[in-house]
């Protein structure tokens, strides 16, 4: 290993938890971030959704999908 260790401290309790999480923003108004953003599912939701259409098709499919 080269480089200093890095130090993590633990979450704190509202980003400790995906439900915590999610009500802590929802009270707050703040927007989802990181794993939980709204366009990170959505892109995630396309490639799941073009990986299923590859497999029941038996072809590649290129990302975008058409609408």
């Amino acid at each position: 290993m080269q480089g200093d260790p890095l130090v993590v401290g633990p979450l704190p309790p509202e980003r400790a938890e995906p439900i915590a999480y999610l009500v802590d923003h929802i009270r707050t108004k703040q927007p989802l971030d990181g794993p939980s953003a709204l366009d990170l599912n959505v892109q995630t939701q396309e490639v799941l959704e073009a990986a299923y259409i590859s497999v029941k098709t038996g072809r590649a499919v290129l990302l975008p999908l058409k609408k």
